[in-house]
């Protein structure tokens, strides 16, 4: 593995956790991973710290009160699959099932604790966790627990739900990059951590080595092909999500969810990868930024894609549409579609009370 300094890959690592990384943990023989795109990198106390944000109501949570330990994950290549298990990992808890093995991932142990690193998103942050600290409700403001903690959502929910946050403070006692030569050793383990010096392998990783073998001298094609096939795109949004914890609650929002029943074929073509809303003002005009990223599930470009919403006033009347576009969408490639709303529509006296809006059309 190579050393790193964080300050150098810093920039790499808030622009993918715009996108969506993992964060790491592991409780006795229970690993399990979890997306986040909220997070912090910093220095306090003369230490370096990564800062994440955990509801109360997920698996992760109690992981890391338990460990007190967490790794983080960040892709150098944002290939398909790397966007597709975190998409996975996103959708689901942990609970019940091994979302690492499922997206079959190879995982190393940490040097410094025992949560592990992944090979498919190489660069890694060990963290020890320092301090905790709840979220003071009071503080918050209304518009903000209204849309990223509304309290008719369930706690089981793997977006925006009714659970608030509990900050921990990971100091960070290891940074580094993966290598091939790590797992050299200890080969494809798919979901079963293993100690980079030792190599011991779980009996699950030694058949999947023999397989391996097996392949190399051509007698498992069969094999091969079986386990090897393209992952295919479900009709339901869920699967295309990047799972990001914004305000906008994903899959459960009638606002994109509606739009894709009433359109499935659309998702042969594009997949709906994340959705983002912030808040902004310039010279007393508030404007609501939504920013939906569609990423071309094609082999081929697709041109003069456009993405429309319909901004509604309070009683879901349309006031207007917005609408962006990119000229070209290569095959296999994200784009995000910048859709501002300001307050000029004379909504409420201002977007951050009631102005709200939903997806209308996606169109080339």
């Amino acid at each position: 593995m190579k050393q790193i300094d964080i300050i150098e890959y810093l920039p790499t690592i808030i622009e993918e956790l715009k996108k969506g990384i993992l964060v790491n943990t592991k409780n006795g023989d229970k690993t399990n991973s979890m997306t986040i795109a909220w997070g912090q990198i910093g220095i306090e106390w003369g230490k370096m710290f990564f800062t994440t944000y955990i509801r109360h109501g997920r698996f992760t949570h109690e992981q890391i009160e338990a460990t007190k330990e967490f790794t983080v994950s960040v892709p150098l290549e944002r290939t398909p699959e790397v966007a597709k298990a975190i998409g996975y990992i996103g959708s689901r808890s942990g609970r019940e099932i091994d979302k690492l093995s499922d997206m079959n991932l190879s995982l190393l142990e940490g040097k410094e604790v025992k949560s592990p690193a992944i090979k498919e998103l190489p660069l890694t942050l060990e963290c020890k966790v320092i301090y905790s600290q709840e979220q003071n409700i009071d503080n918050i403001p209304q518009e903000i627990k209204d849309s990223c903690y509304p309290q008719d959502v369930p706690s089981d929910n793997p977006m925006a739900n009714k659970d608030y946050h509990t900050v921990y403070y990971g100091e960070i006692v290891n940074a580094y990059i993966l290598e091939e030569s790590d797992f050299a050793e200890v080969g494809v383990n798919n979901g079963t951590v293993v100690n980079a010096e030792s190599g011991n392998k779980s009996p699950k990783a030694l058949w999947i080595t023999l397989l391996s073998i097996l392949l190399l001298l051509g007698i498992g094609s069969f094999v091969y092909n079986k386990m090897n096939k393209p992952q295919t795109y479900r009709t339901i949004v869920r699967e295309e999500m990047s799972s990001v914890y914004s305000s906008t609650g994903l899959v459960n929002d009638s606002r994109v969810q509606n739009f894709v029943n009433k359109n499935p074929e659309i998702l042969n073509r594009v997949a709906i990868t994340e959705i983002r809303e912030s808040f902004s003002e310039n010279n007393s005009v508030k404007t609501k930024n939504v920013a939906i990223t569609l990423r071309n599930k094609t082999d081929k470009p697709i041109n003069d894609l456009e993405v429309v919403i319909n901004v509604l006033d309070k009683k879901g009347n349309v006031i207007e549409d917005v609408d962006d576009e990119v000229k070209t969408l290569a095959p296999q490639t994200d784009y995000t579609f910048n859709l501002p709303i300001k307050n000029d529509k004379g909504v409420n006296n201002g977007v951050n009370e009631g102005v709200n809006w939903e997806l209308s059309e996606i169109k080339d």
